[in-house]
This record gives structure tokens, C-alpha cells and sequence, in this order.
């Protein structure tokens, strides 16, 4: 009897671990560490994460970065206290740390912290017009932008394209992962966001 009952929860275990349902496993939060003293202002941000088909990405049961992949805000609000021109005019400083004593951080505000990674490795074109993604659109227009009600009444996602990860960082990338993006429009910050927003890890695999 009790061989059953272990074999049932299990599989049961097994099943909820593997399982990858949109809007459930693949939610992930969006920390904002401006406080607001950026132009841009990420407030409650929720996002969830896809395969660049657009599947939902998770490793055991709970949200997964996947480059190249998509991630999708989809409830919170971004506050733009001035128009800006992102367009072929913004830089990701990237800060990356993994959960790892031998790895640990390899990126820290676009700068290498590793002898094998090169600094230019650590941040991406991110609104580029060959690699355009909408939130770089939303966040050129000052306001009070409201996550969920933009997606409800105008059919607008707000996603950020994830670019394949250069050949440096490819060998070390699988595993868990603190990530920060320090976003640059003509020399000055505009945003600091890093996820999770708490001190958890995310799977990031290629």
C-alpha cells in the first residue's frame, strides 16, 4: 500500500516539476533599484517568459530565461517622466552573477569580471532597429503606463527580445543566474532593473 502511495506522489512530484503552464509557472518579478531616480520607473512589473517560438519557458516548474528567447511584461506600470529617443540610441549594461563559487559574477555594469569574457560581451544594443523590441517604443513616450490595460484595450505586449549570448559566455551559461540591466540612452542612464527582484536565482539556459 505505502509502495503505491509513494510511487503516486512521484509521479505526481515529477509531474508538477516538468509542467509549464503559461501564466503559472513562467511569472517571474521585475525589480526596479532606481527607487525612481531614473527617467524610467519599473513599479510592480510582472513578466513571464518564452522560447523565441514563443512556448513558455521553464526548468522545474518555475520560470526560465532562454537566449535567444522573449520576455513579456505583462502587469505593473512604467513611469516615463521624460520623452527619450531609444532607437539606435540604447545600451544594456548587463550584471550578471551565477550561483556558482567558482563562477560567481561575470559581469558587473557592463564591465568583465572575468579573464575569458571581454567587457563589450557585457552589455547589448538592446532597441536596435535590426533587434526592436516594444518596450524600447513604450518607454519613448513620457507617462503612466499601465501594463495590463495597455495589453487589454489596445492589444499592445510590452516584450523584451533576448539576443543569443556571445561565444564567451555560451560555455558557462546554463545554470542559475542573477541578472541586472542598466539601460544607457545618449550616455546617461535612463533605467536599472534586475530580476528576480529579490535575492533568488532564474534558470538561464541557451
Amino acid at each position: 500500500m505505502y509502495t503505491k502511495l509513494f510511487a503516486f506522489l512521484a509521479v505526481v512530484a515529477v509531474a508538477y516539476a516538468s509542467s509549464c503552464t503559461d501564466g503559472t509557472n513562467n511569472v517571474i518579478d521585475i525589480g526596479d533599484v532606481s527607487n525612481g531616480a531614473y527617467n524610467a520607473h519599473f513599479q510592480n512589473v510582472v513578466a513571464q517568459t518564452y522560447n523565441s517560438d514563443g512556448s513558455p519557458s521553464c526548468y522545474k516548474g518555475a520560470a526560465s530565461l532562454k537566449l535567444p528567447g522573449v520576455l513579456k511584461l505583462v502587469s505593473g506600470t512604467i513611469v516615463v517622466k521624460t520623452s527619450m529617443n531609444l532607437i539606435n540610441d540604447a545600451n544594456a549594461k548587463m550584471t550578471l552573477k551565477k550561483d556558482s563559487f567558482l563562477i560567481g559574477k561575470i559581469c558587473d555594469d557592463g564591465k568583465s569580471k572575468n579573464a575569458l569574457i571581454p567587457s563589450s560581451d557585457c552589455s547589448i544594443d538592446i532597441c536596435s532597429q535590426s533587434y526592436e523590441t516594444s518596450i524600447c517604443k513604450l518607454m519613448e513616450t513620457a507617462g503612466t503606463h499601465d501594463l495590463a490595460t495597455l495589453e487589454k484595450t489596445l492589444g499592445f505586449s510590452a516584450t523584451i527580445n533576448l539576443p543569443a549570448l556571445p561565444s564567451s559566455i555560451n560555455g558557462i551559461i546554463k545554470g542559475q543566474w542573477q541578472a541586472g540591466l542598466d539601460l544607457i540612452n545618449a550616455g546617461q542612464t535612463v533605467a536599472d532593473i534586475k530580476l528576480p527582484s529579490n535575492e533568488k536565482y532564474i534558470s538561464i539556459e541557451q
